[in-house]
Parts: structure tokens; sequence; C-alpha cells
């Protein structure tokens, strides 16, 4: 469970999808297969969608040392080619941003100042391309600004879902 939204769960349903070339998905050597399409595709046959279940089952995997070391381990599977291919699909297409302008649900870019990628200029063209879109920056914040500085996440998701009413 991702912590920025523990505190969250009595008001949302979560899902949070594993798309391909992320966490314990499969992996491709081809841009082309990190698509949108692709990953949409994934996302519709429901395999790579899962309700993460919390603390309590990251503690139960935890107390089984050699399934933790499995699990954890499956991340360094990436060969470097599929590391390249899913940056350069993701990163490298220049439409990408000005696809993010059809955005219509309501957004929250959280950015850390210290991430070096995505920097915290990036972000901001993100946040800025996106109708509506709110931005913070996590100042100090690296890359996963959920764990360094959960509270201050916390309250802004907080805020952001009080304005849009959930």
């Amino acid at each position: 469970m991702m912590p920025d939204l523990e505190l969250f769960l009595p008001r949302i349903r979560a899902l949070y999808p594993d798309t391909r070339g992320h966490g314990l998905s499969q992996k491709f050597e081809r841009a082309e297969d990190y698509s949108y399409s692709e990953k949409c595709s994934d996302l519709l046959g429901d395999a790579n969608v899962r309700l993460r279940m919390g603390d309590e089952a990251l503690d139960r995997l935890k107390a089984r040392p050699d399934r933790y070391a499995e699990v954890t381990g499956r991340l360094a599977r990436h060969s470097v080619a599929s590391l390249l291919a899913l940056l350069d699909e993701t990163y490298s297409r220049p439409e990408w941003l000005a696809d993010c302008a059809s955005i219509r649900c309501p957004v929250l870019v959280i950015a850390g100042s210290e991430d070096t990628f995505p920097t915290e200029d990036m972000s901001r063209r993100v946040a800025a391309t996106i109708p509506g879109a709110r931005l913070h920056v996590v100042a100090g914040g690296p890359h996963f600004p959920t764990r360094s500085h959960r509270v201050e996440v916390q309250s802004v998701i907080g805020d952001f879902f009080r304005d849009i009413g959930l």
C-alpha cells in the first residue's frame, strides 16, 4: 500500500496498477512495447491491476525473509535494454506532454525538489499542461517524497481530496 494514501482508505477506493516495466510486471526490450495503448490493454485485462493489501500484508511478507527476498529480487530483473526501452517510451516521446493537456479530471502533482528524474522543472511543466492541475513541491524531497515527507504529503493529499469533494 502506498503510505501516502493509507490515511484516506476509509474515503476512497484506490487501485494501484503495476504497469508493464514497473514493479513485478513483465519487462520488454523494445520502446514500442511500452506504449500507452499497450499499458491500457494490460489494465483492461486486469492481470496487472491489484488492490494492495496494506501494512499487515507487508509485515506478513517480511516475516518470511526468503519470500520477501524473492519478491524484492524481481525488481532487479530488468535487462539494460528493458530499462532503456521503458525510459525511451515514457520520457523521450515529444508528444507525451501534449497528451497531458487532454486530462480533464482533478490532478495533484507532487514533486520532490531534489528529484533528479523527473526534475522539479519537469513536474512543473506537467502540472502547467494539465488544465486545472495543482502542483506541490516538497522542499528537500527526493524521488519518493511520500516516504521521506509522509506527513506533509498526506496533508497535501487531504487538502486536495477535501477541495474536490472526497
